[in-house]
């Protein structure tokens, strides 16, 4: 039962250390590259901002093409 909970212990702290430290923009700056170029959304955004655990992107504004194809 020990081996247990430590292995749980583990997990959760890998978790939460991979929430803190992850690069947030990076992946923002990803997902807006991959909806560009596969589904020719775009979103224009004024301000982002980085939390702890999240990303707040303030003023944004998306464009899609071809919304009736």
């Amino acid at each position: 039962m020990q081996m247990v909970k430590r292995i749980l212990f583990g997990l959760l702290l890998f978790l939460f250390f991979l929430l803190f430290f992850a690069p947030k923009q990076e992946l923002y700056y990803k997902l807006e590259h991959i909806l560009k170029d596969n589904y020719n959304i775009t979103i224009s955004e004024n301000g982002i901002k980085e939390n702890p655990f999240g990303l707040s992107i303030e003023n944004a504004d998306i464009y899609i093409e071809d919304l009736y194809r």
